[in-house]
C-alpha cells in the first residue's frame, strides 16, 4: 500500500493539494488554475481518472478559484460545509458557474465523517471569518492526513486530528513583528491576528504532537510578513536543546509545489525533498543575525 501527499500551491495566491492511494484520490482546496493543476498532477503522476472528489476548507477565493473551471472538466463531487456551500453562491455575479458548483455541493457534517471512496473525510472546526469555515482530517486505511490552515487559534480538535496523523500540513502564517512593520492597515493587523496562525502560536503546537507524527508540513506563509527564513528561526528557538528534529519537516512554497511524500506500508515515509536539518539552520548566518526589537514595530 502507498500514499501520497503533496502541496501544489499553499498561500494567499493560491491553495490546493493532492492526496493519492492506490483506490482513488482527493483534491484538497482549489485556488489554482486548472492548467496548473493538471500540469501538477502530471509531474507527481497522479490520473485525472483517479480523482475521486473535491474538499473546499473554505470559500475565500485562494482556496476555491479554480472551482468553476475544473468542475467543468472533472464533474467530480464538491465537498464542504453548509456555511461554504451557501457562500459559493456570492460568486454568480461574476460568473453563472458557481450556481452549479453551489448545488452539486455535498455537505460535510461536523459531527459524522463524509464516506467517499476509500476514504473517511472529517470536518475540524477552525476560528475564521468565513461562513462554516473549516480544516480536514483525512483517513485511510487507519492511515490520517490532517489539513489545517486558515484559523486564529488552535483548538483540541486540532490537536486530536495531528496526533491520529501521519501526515499533517499546518498553517504558520505570519511572524508578528514582520506583519506589524509591514504597511497593512491596522484594521487588516487585527483581521490577519485573529484568523490566521502567526509562526510563535504554530511552534507551541509542537509540544504536544507525538512522534507517531511521520512529517509537518508549515504552510500558508504571508508573502509581505512571514519567510522561510523565519520559520526556521522560530522552530531554531523551540529546537534549540536539540540535535534533531522529531518529524520530518517541510516549508511548503507559496508559489511551487512542496515536497512529495510517500508513505509505503503505513509507516515508511521518503519525500522528493530533504526534510529541515536542525543542526544546518543552527549554522546558519542568516537566520541567527540579530533581529530588532518587537516593541520596535509598535511606535
Amino acid at each position: 500500500m502507498e500514499l501520497k501527499f503533496q502541496a501544489f500551491a499553499s498561500g494567499s495566491n493560491g491553495n490546493s493539494g493532492i492526496l493519492s492511494t492506490p483506490e482513488g484520490a482527493l483534491l484538497v482546496e482549489a485556488g489554482i488554475s486548472r492548467k496548473k493543476l493538471f500540469d501538477l498532477m502530471e509531474k507527481a503522476k497522479i490520473s485525472q481518472d483517479d480523482l475521486q472528489g473535491i474538499l473546499i476548507s473554505h470559500s475565500h477565493t485562494d482556496h476555491c478559484r479554480g472551482l468553476p473551471i475544473i468542475n467543468d472538466t472533472l464533474n467530480l463531487p464538491i465537498i464542504s460545509s453548509k456555511g461554504t456551500k451557501e457562500g459559493f453562491r456570492r460568486y454568480e455575479f461574476y460568473d453563472l458557474r458557481w450556481k452549479q458548483v453551489s448545488e452539486k455541493s455535498l455537505i460535510l457534517n461536523p459531527n459524522s465523517p463524509l464516506e467517499l471512496g476509500g476514504f473517511q473525510i472529517h470536518s475540524v472546526p477552525t476560528v475564521h471569518d468565513a461562513l462554516g469555515a473549516n480544516a480536514f482530517f483525512i483517513e485511510y486505511n487507519d492511515i490520517g492526513i490532517s489539513v489545517i490552515t486558515d484559523t486564529g487559534r488552535i483548538l483540541p480538535e486540532h490537536f486530536e486530528a495531528i496526533n491520529k496523523s501521519k501526515i499533517t500540513l499546518l498553517e504558520m502564517n505570519h511572524d508578528i513583528p514582520a506583519l506589524y512593520r509591514s504597511n497593512r492597515s491596522k484594521w487588516l493587523k487585527n483581521r490577519i491576528r485573529s484568523t490566521h496562525l502567526d509562526n510563535s502560536q504554530t511552534v507551541d503546537v509542537l509540544n504536544q504532537i507525538n512522534t507517531e507524527n511521520q512529517a509537518l508540513l508549515f504552510g500558508h506563509l504571508s508573502g509581505e510578513c512571514n519567510s522561510p527564513i523565519h520559520v526556521q528561526s522560530e522552530l531554531l528557538k523551540w529546537g534549540e536543546e536539540m540535535e534533531e528534529f522529531p518529524w520530518n519537516c517541510f516549508i511548503c512554497p507559496r508559489h511551487s509545489p512542496g515536497p512529495l511524500l510517500t508513505l509505503s506500508g503505513g509507516d515508511k515515509l521518503s519525500s522528493s525533498e530533504a526534510s529541515l536539518d536542525l543542526k544546518a539552520i543552527k549554522e546558519s548566518e542568516e537566520i541567527n543575525k540579530p533581529s530588532e526589537d518587537l516593541l520596535s514595530y509598535f511606535s
